[in-house]
């Protein structure tokens, strides 16, 4: 039995085959039966047996079941959630429950774009339209899934809420990220890699261990407020980003020139083709093949060009404080970050901090500080302290 599906489907859920689309007719999808078999077991692992995802997918691992596409090749807890919570399974398809939008905050900022609505917002669940499919579990099993799905989430440890200064900002050695953990219901907080739950099941490959959290946030803290409220250690930082603003142009002069001269060098040789063309030498064909690399690599290069161009135009506008400012801002630093709260603190660090790299043995912050103009709420990032608020290992 197979089922007509309307849809512009790229892909069927996993337990599905989807049958593309041939001259008039519409494609449409039929059950899998080797992955229906996995589907109506992992939903019976949830819904009946109550078994934690993290364990369904030690399962799956064991009995080497793999998932349809995955570079590690085993399964993760957000894959098996995002299957256990779809509806299809259960004979209902949604389509048209998203629409394109226009980002509220594009991560870049293009001021002419040919495509204007790059993302995408979720509609209302009743403007949702639903197709009939084949199903392969009942309702009351789907019910089931759902609800112990939710009495995980409420109880899983991991999603208490506790206080972490630098959260999203710190990583580790390795390149992962550090997310906090409460041990002993919230008394002992701590920063963990990542690596862990990225690879798992598989074996973790990162051994750099724990940071108390509270230290570690005490810390940067103590040290960002120093440097924040010492007018003489902001100058010097100051003079450190003024010498390296006014030694880059000459180097980068340099680079324009080599590019400039390989652009040329290209061009010339883009139109010895074009004159051997125009002789007969080549057919239209040879003349694509020949070109279409030179094109190119010059639109690289003159890409690259442009890029410095920009980045040189943009560091000239960049003001810096003068030696007022700087001892203005120190001194009301002094008064305001000894009463700030959590909340407060975060705001301003999120404003600061670019990144952490923390070991047990070091700590290296990476940020830049907004002199100009700084009320300790939240502003822009680009700000003229580019690179000089880099604090090192202590």
């Amino acid at each position: 039995m197979y089922y007509f599906i309307k849809l512009p489907l790229s892909q069927s859920p996993y337990g599905y085959d989807y049958v593309p689309k041939k001259d008039k007719e519409h494609g449409y999808i039929t059950i899998n039966e080797k992955e229906a078999r996995v589907v109506n077991m992992i939903f019976n692992w949830v819904g009946i047996k109550g078994i934690p995802l993290r364990q369904v997918v030690r399962d799956l691992k064991k009995l080497e079941i793999k998932p349809r596409k995955s570079a590690r090749g085993v399964w993760n807890t957000s894959t098996l959630s995002t299957m256990l919570r779809n509806e299809v399974y259960i004979g209902k398809a949604r389509w048209g429950s998203s629409e394109a939008v226009v980002p509220k905050n594009p991560i870049k900022d293009v001021k002419y774009k040919k495509i204007k609505k790059t993302s995408r917002k979720m509609k209302p669940k009743e403007e949702w339209k639903y197709v009939s499919v084949p199903e392969i579990i009942d309702e009351d099993l789907f019910v089931k899934v759902r609800n112990q799905l939710d009495k995980n989430f409420r109880l899983c440890k991991r999603n208490r809420k506790n206080e972490y200064l630098f959260s999203g900002l710190i990583r580790c050695s390795c390149g992962c990220k550090r997310t906090g953990e409460g041990v002993s219901n919230g008394r002992h907080l701590y920063y963990r890699c990542t690596d862990r739950l990225k690879k798992f099941p598989l074996p973790k490959t990162c051994f750099e261990g724990g940071l108390n959290a509270k230290k570690v946030d005490s810390v940067i803290w103590d040290q960002l407020s120093t440097l924040m409220t010492d007018p003489e250690l902001i100058k010097k930082q100051a003079q450190r980003f003024i010498e390296k603003r006014e030694n880059v142009p000459g180097f980068e002069f340099k680079d324009i020139e080599n590019l400039e001269k390989s652009r040329e060098k290209l061009k010339g040789e883009l139109d010895r083709y074009h004159k051997a063309y125009g002789a007969g030498v080549f057919s239209l064909d040879d003349l694509d093949n020949q070109t279409g690399p030179l094109k190119q690599e010059i639109s690289s290069i003159e890409n690259q060009i442009a890029s410095i161009h920009k980045d040189q135009e943009s560091r000239g506008n960049q003001e810096v404080a003068t030696d007022n400012e700087i001892e203005e801002f120190a001194k009301r630093s002094v008064s305001v970050l000894k009463i700030l709260g959590f909340e407060k603190k975060r705001e301003m660090i999120l404003n600061v901090v670019d990144k952490v790299i923390a070991t047990q043995s070091k700590l290296l912050v990476y940020g830049k500080i907004p002199i100009k103009n700084y009320e300790y709420k939240t502003i822009s990032r680009d700000c003229w302290f580019a690179k000089c608020g880099e604090v090192h290992a202590f």
